[in-house]
């Protein structure tokens, strides 16, 4: 294609991007698609979380592989996970709906487009756009499976790969834009320059630049496969990635070679980018800082591979990231440690930070995790209805909890305290309108610092209060 048609489509993507803007339709989140935005910088300007503080948990009933939290600009936060089941939670910790597809979200990340809608691409080939109230926009089939994650142009368009070895290009109404065929699987989530150029990698050893129309503007050859680990862009347009044949890559959007460094080890953790051109990427079972002149800053161990990919807190210097330790690690930008919380199973997916300065992750065994601030009590939506209203005074304590029961609970006979896993921890009668906790469970021991839920007569979970020692 002619360089001035190229021109006018990089001009309609960035005149797309500027009317958003101006216009006001739907102000994109801060971290609406894997790895944060549409470059996959993985850099968030929220709050970190300031300790291994847990806010809440909660059993999804299936694994969550690959799959990473994304938060609406309402804080619903969405995920895909091995059930054909992407789910939505409230920032408290409930869950607001699930819909089912016909095949697994073990690999897809949500994207939210600035109207709210949904994408994920499922095992059984399809792009499933899914409306807020969890009710089913449309769906595109492709060739094969889809084990990426989507990315949304501010044109509208969503580029995602797939198994067919191609990449493709769907406008928002769900027909085809063009497709772009590798020689191998696409298994690498494509990011989109601030040019509009797509980037992303293939099994048959190459990384692809395509232009906005589908045109290729380059490939690069790599020594190995690049599977799972998607690039991430600069604002400048340099592009890094990884590959199976142990390197980390930067090039810039023109095809200059910048470097590539040695890891010795498959990479399949997808960079964030930090200050002044650093990286931070996981490879074997370390957290890496690359210097912006290609040369190893710091490496920080973890007790397992680094699969998932880093989050990294631009204004407190500080990365959060998951191992298959069983640990989500929070690191400083030095490569210190500042704190971690043992879950017990592997990490795949990437924490997602949120603007109220949570972070969320999920781990293999289904469960989703939110760490974070200490916050008031979480009220559940179906305890609003059933009029069950109890007020824990305080809702953050080392000592003693008081319940009062307000005219809609009055008739309460009791208050069950349960733990994270959903163990009965302690059962209190509800006398005169009110009921008080120590801190001890039905054998009189003290438990642990941590997040426990109370629920009024035994039922749903009515709140929480945390413990602190």
């Amino acid at each position: 294609m002619e360089r001035n048609t190229r021109a006018c489509w990089i001009a309609s993507v960035l005149l797309a991007g500027l009317l958003l803007t101006l216009t006001g339709m739907g102000r994109a989140t801060s971290w609406s698609r894997f790895h944060g935005d549409a470059r996959q910088s993985g850099l968030s300007t929220a709050d970190a979380p300031y300790d291994s503080l847990l806010a809440w948990t909660y059993a999804t009933g299936d694994s969550i592989v690959y799959s990473s939290p994304v938060v609406a600009a309402d804080g619903t936060i969405y995920i895909g996970n091995v059930e054909k089941e992407l789910l939505a939670f409230t920032p408290q910790g409930n869950l607001d709906w699930s819909f089912r597809g016909e095949g697994n979200f073990r690999h897809s990340t949500p994207a939210i487009a600035p109207d709210g809608t949904i994408y994920i691409g499922g095992n059984d080939g399809r792009l499933y756009a899914v409306n807020p109230d969890s009710t089913r926009k449309w769906t595109f089939v492709a060739d094969a499976p889809i084990k990426t994650s989507p990315n949304i142009a501010a044109d509208g368009t969503i580029y995602f790969g797939a198994d067919d070895g191609q990449l493709y290009a769907i406008y928002p109404d769900s027909t085809l834009a063009w497709t772009y065929a590798t020689g191998d699987t696409v298994r690498s989530s494509p990011a989109i320059g601030p040019d509009g150029t797509i980037f992303f990698g293939s099994t048959d050893f190459y990384f692809y630049a395509l232009w906005p129309d589908g045109s290729l503007r380059w490939r690069a050859a790599t020594g190995g496969q690049i599977k799972y680990c998607s690039p991430a862009v600069t604002e400048d347009g340099v592009v890094y990635f990884g590959s199976y044949d142990g390197f980390v890559y930067a090039l810039t959007s023109d095809q200059t070679f910048l470097w590539a460094y040695p890891t010795g080890c498959v990479v399949r953790s997808s960079p964030a980018i930090g200050p002044e051109g650093r990286v931070f990427i996981g490879a074997g079972d370390n957290l890496l800082a690359i210097l912006p002149d290609g040369s190893l800053d710091w490496e920080y161990p973890t007790g397992g591979s680094v699969i998932s990919s880093p989050a990294y807190f631009g204004d407190d210097d500080v990365l959060c990231v998951g191992s298959d330790d069983g640990a989500l690690h929070c690191v400083h930008a030095d490569g210190t440690g500042d704190w971690t919380f043992t879950v017990g199973v592997p990490i795949r997916s990437s924490p997602a930070p949120s603007d109220d300065g949570n972070v969320y992750v999920a781990d293999l065994e289904g469960r989703f995790w939110a760490f974070g601030r200490l916050s008031g009590v979480s009220v559940d939506e179906s305890e609003r209805v059933a009029e069950r209203w109890v007020v824990a005074c305080p809702s953050v304590t080392s000592g003693r909890v008081r319940f009062h029961m307000g005219d809609r609970a009055a008739q309460a006979a009791r208050i069950v305290i349960r733990d994270v896993l959903g163990r009965d921890i302690a059962d209190l009668r509800v006398a005169a309108g009110a009921a008080s906790w120590d801190g001890r469970d039905a054998g009189g021991q003290r438990v642990p610092a941590g997040v426990y839920y109370y629920a009024v007569d035994g039922r749903g979970p009515t709140g929480r209060v945390v413990l602190i020692r």
